[in-house]
């Protein structure tokens, strides 16, 4: 039966309105809200994100301005389809001013306006999030019923800029859980005397920018807790409020870590602190390698102060157990305080702080003139610097020889040339001399570590992304590392990586220099904790990077890395570590596409390149191996996972003792495949297995066999040539549930011999009998 004209355009029209458009913005408006501050337009906005959320390609939830949006607690909730959400807001949020009126999830009102595992987030725009909180804050310091204002966690790569915040019953913003955070170009606005109204509030989450921020609040402008690292602060105003805080830490005896933080250009103004780090009696954990330049401080009450004794209680207790406090610099501090003693640094006895170092202040006490003073107790190797007004006595001079090692910053359009010294915390040096690089406007900074030195280095972390796109990492001295583990600051008890670069675009790394692990005391612990132990040098999430020249050695696990990287070239490197070193692979490339390897030298306890799930179109070339385990596809479809890797080209490789040439090697029970490679121009000098493909590669005791299984597909081995140690020099074991296609082996222009048993058989090769 035919349909009529007009029910055909319906029904058209029908799926139009059901399938949400790609690029699309989706105001509130279109779906039910009224925007008169006074009707509860809830659940307009869920309606809206719903199909904002099914959306395959950048969409824009958008609330209009010139409108007042009254809404109670809500969730947006992922995972979406887009990677990348706009939610742009130009009217004004507003909650109701009743807190007997909000409609709380299950009674608990935690937060207001929450996103959770939405990756790719923006939240911008020209509008206003007010909480309408005063009749909150008459209830009192209890916290755990009033709500944070915006909350994001569990989220990725988020961005946060241009909003305004006021008058939130609680925090105003709540990042916890996270990775890959950016806000910019906010206000904060509350109430001097507005109880526990953070500004801005980290928990969990890892590589944070914060700048040109105005805040003023009744607690902290900008509040880090536990699990906080890699958090970089810039052009931030603060006043009123407690000032920046890391912490507090240790509360209930807790073991907590924040690390790596750098604040740049804070201004402080009527505040209790000025830069500040609080942790509890009887905690555990650390606070840690912090640098805080360039602030300014206008009648802060505390411009610096460091507190391991804090307590908010009428009644504290004395515990042995403390919150180590270790690596602080104070670079640049100047201005007035209200209380005359202008610096606290107050120290465990127990567990005393530790290189602290101070340089260039100049403080004093209110707008009279007058001298400040410090407090300082329980220091060890505490260091000041140039010119320090008041005098902090439990500081010691900080005279450095002439002939200190040293790091120089260059960069090469504007003719700034600094030299930083590093005789004793080079992780120091190397924060600040990254910081200059990375904030740079020159074309080409170039980061130097110079010859002829030895710099002694803990894990540091080199995050962009950067203002430059061709940024030059020179290393021509020594880096190394603590030879027992049991020195290494590493992070969160947890050493994966120790020379790690992430978020670059246009990083060219090389010199003429050697990168030394001191692995050996690492391996003796085995094969258990190689999740543990670092790897030397590791690049993620970065594209147009280059590696050349260097040279690694002696390193506790991988030697190289590149995680999520595209466009990577890798050059004349040479890698050296003993054949009985577990786990040293040497290239380990994951998740990384358009890789070009080409003449270098690999000797390795491990494989000498790796190449595991999601890598492809990847160029090895002009390679020596050996000793080691050869070139490896794999493993893939551990634990059942689908892995992929594909479009692999080798050629000219030599591999000496080495106990595979060119492998593949999956699990039983995985998915995905391995497919389009060719190996050309292999040459074999006592290698165990010159060919191997392994569908059954399980390097335990026991393994179960079953039935899937990574397809192998379209394998091409083309000029093999050389010597085999074992009869069995060829080994195609493939799966019978996914046999290789084609499972006969492809032989052409070969000049080898063989002995013993060929599974599939490889007639260009002359049998030798033994």
């Amino acid at each position: 039966m035919a349909f009529p004209r007009s029910t055909c355009l319906l029904l058209l029209l029908a799926s139009f309105l059901l399938t949400p458009l790609e690029g699309h913005t989706f105001n509130v408006m279109d779906y039910g809200a009224i925007g008169n501050g006074r009707t509860d337009d809830s659940e307009a906005f869920m309606k809206a994100w719903s199909d904002v959320c099914k959306a395959s390609a950048s969409p824009t939830f958008l609330v209009p301005g010139d409108r007042r949006f009254l809404i109670n607690p809500v969730v947006f909730e992922g995972r979406c389809r887009s990677k990348k959400i706009k939610f742009k807001v130009d009217g004004t949020i507003t909650a109701p001013s009743e807190p007997s009126k909000w409609k709380c999830i299950n009674k608990q009102c935690h937060s207001w306006i929450s996103f959770k595992h939405v990756d790719g987030l923006v939240i911008s725009g020209s509008g206003t999030i007010d909480g309408n909180a005063e009749k909150w804050w008459k209830q009192g310091r209890v916290t755990g019923v009033r709500p944070n204002a915006l909350v994001v966690a569990r989220s990725n790569n988020v961005q946060l800029h241009d909003l305004s915040f006021k008058d939130n019953p609680h925090m105003h913003v709540v990042f916890h859980h996270c990775d890959g955070v950016k806000i910019s170009h906010i206000s904060i606005d509350a109430p001097e005397d507005s109880p526990n109204t953070d500004g801005i509030h980290l928990k969990e989450t890892a590589s944070v920018t914060i700048e040109h921020c105005t805040i003023g609040t009744g607690d902290d402008c900008i509040s880090l807790v536990d699990g906080s690292t890699h958090i970089d602060m810039r052009h931030i105003k603060c006043g009123p409020g407690h000032g920046i805080s890391i912490g507090s830490l240790g509360k209930f005896g807790l073991s907590e870590t924040v690390e790596y933080i750098h604040v740049k250009d804070a201004q402080f103004t009527g505040t209790t602190n000025g830069v500040r780090i609080k942790t509890w009696q009887g905690g555990r954990g650390h606070a840690r390698n912090m640098i805080f330049e360039k602030i300014r401080s206008s009648d802060s009450e505390y411009p610096i102060i460091i507190d391991q004794f804090y307590c908010d209680h009428t009644e504290c207790h004395d515990k042995p157990n403390a919150v180590e406090i270790r690596n602080i610099s104070y670079i640049d501090v100047k201005g007035t305080s209200k209380k005359e003693t202008a610096v606290k640094i107050a120290c465990s006895d127990t567990v005393p702080c530790r290189d602290i170092f101070i340089q260039n202040i100049n403080l004093i006490y209110d707008q009279s003139g007058k001298q400040a003073s410090a407090y300082c107790k329980n220091v060890i190797n505490g260091y000041y610097h140039g010119v320090v007004r008041p005098n902090i006595s439990c500081l010691q001079n900080d005279k450095l020889p002439s002939s200190s090692s040293s790091i120089t910053v260059l960069l090469m359009n504007n003719g700034l040339f600094r030299t930083m010294m590093v005789e004793r915390q080079p992780e120091r040096a190397f924060m600040l001399a990254w910081t200059d690089v990375c904030n740079s406007s020159a074309s080409t900074p170039i980061f130097h570590i110079p010859g002829n030195k030895t710099f002694l280095l803990n894990p540091v972390f080199f995050q962009g992304p950067c203002r430059s796109t061709n940024i030059q990492f020179q290393i021509d001295g020594i880096i190394t590392a603590e030879s027992e583990p049991s020195n290494w600051k590493c992070t969160r008890n947890r050493c994966d990586k120790w020379i790690h670069f992430k978020r670059l675009d246009g990083l060219f790394i090389n010199g003429s220099g050697i990168i030394d692990g001191k692995g050996k005391n690492w391996w003796s612990s085995g094969y258990i904790k190689a999740d543990l132990r670092p790897s030397a040098l590791e690049v993620t999430s970065s594209n147009k990077v280059q590696l050349t020249g260097l040279s690694f050695r002696n390193n506790p696990h991988m030697h190289v890395v590149f995680d999520s990287c595209d466009m990577v070239h890798i050059s004349n490197v040479s890698i050296d570590a003993p054949g009985d070193s577990p786990n040293t692979d040497g290239i380990h490339l994951k998740e990384s596409t358009h890789v070009n390897i080409e003449f270098c030298s690999i000797r390795t306890g491990d494989d000498c390149i790796s190449i595991v799930d999601k890598s492809s179109n990847i160029t090895i070339q002009n390679i020596k191996c050996g000793p080691g385990h050869g070139i490896s596809i794999g493993s893939m479809g551990q634990y059942g996972a689908y892995e992929t890797v594909e479009n692999i080209y080798v050629s000219d490789v030599q591999f000496k003792g080495s106990l595979s040439g060119v492998r593949i090697k999956t699990w039983q029970g995985g998915k995905g495949h391995a497919r389009k490679m060719v190996f050309k121009g292999i040459t074999s000098l006592n290698t165990q297995y010159p060919i191997q493909i392994d569908q059954f590669y399980c390097p335990h005791a026991k393994c179960d066999e079953q039935a899937d299984a990574v397809e192998i597909s379209d394998i091409s081995y083309i000029d093999i040539k050389g010597t085999s140690m074992r009869k069995t020099a060829v080994k195609l074991a493939c799966s019978e549930s996914v046999p290789w296609t084609n499972a006969s082996a492809y032989c052409k222009n070969v000049n080898g011999t063989s002995q013993g048993i060929m599974e599939p058989s490889v007639p260009c090769l002359y049998y030798q009998t033994s």
